[in-house]
């Protein structure tokens, strides 16, 4: 049986991994509306089809991990988990309000370049390089190879 202090932490990941499990259902659904392939290639609902499915994949199994009381789901999160969270709830607004200003190359940049330095420890070199690679080949796979335009800069001296 589980004592009082633990109940309001069993019922809040409880119903968090219930919430996940509901929203990739909404997901799959939604993606489900549109097409899923085409004569001209994938659909418009594949993507969120594959997501929606892996995110119901990993809610399952968190939920069962949760109801099998395993041992990591009890363990409770310190100061700077909280700060982690914040830090990449921060960086998602970040990309929303900055992305049509400074475009995707920069944005993503500055995303991967930061969450690299607050969710690990790296060297600022190590860092520079996999943000700026990974930015560049974001670019060159989705606006040259897909054809998919890309939002860009719109910071007249910078550009």
């Amino acid at each position: 049986m589980m004592s009082q202090e633990l109940k309001p932490n069993f019922h809040l990941k409880y119903a968090s991994a219930v919430g996940l499990l509901l929203y990739s259902s909404y997901i799959i659904y939604s993606a489900l509306q549109w097409s899923i392939y085409s004569t001209a290639g994938p659909g418009p609902g594949l993507f969120p089809l594959v997501l929606g499915g892996a995110l119901l994949i990993l809610s399952v199994v968190w939920l069962f991990k949760f109801c099998a009381g395993d041992a990591d789901m009890q363990q409770k999160l310190g100061k700077a988990s909280y700060l982690r969270i914040g830090i990449v709830i921060v960086l998602y607004l970040f990309a929303i309000f900055c992305m049509e200003t400074l475009g995707f190359a920069l944005t993503s940049f500055i995303i991967v370049a930061v969450s690299m330095y607050v969710l690990g420890k790296h060297h600022f070199l190590l860092i520079g390089g996999i943000a700026l690679t990974t930015s560049l080949l974001c670019v060159l796979i989705f606006q040259k190879a897909l054809g998919v335009p890309l939002p860009s800069m719109n910071i007249a001296w910078l550009g």
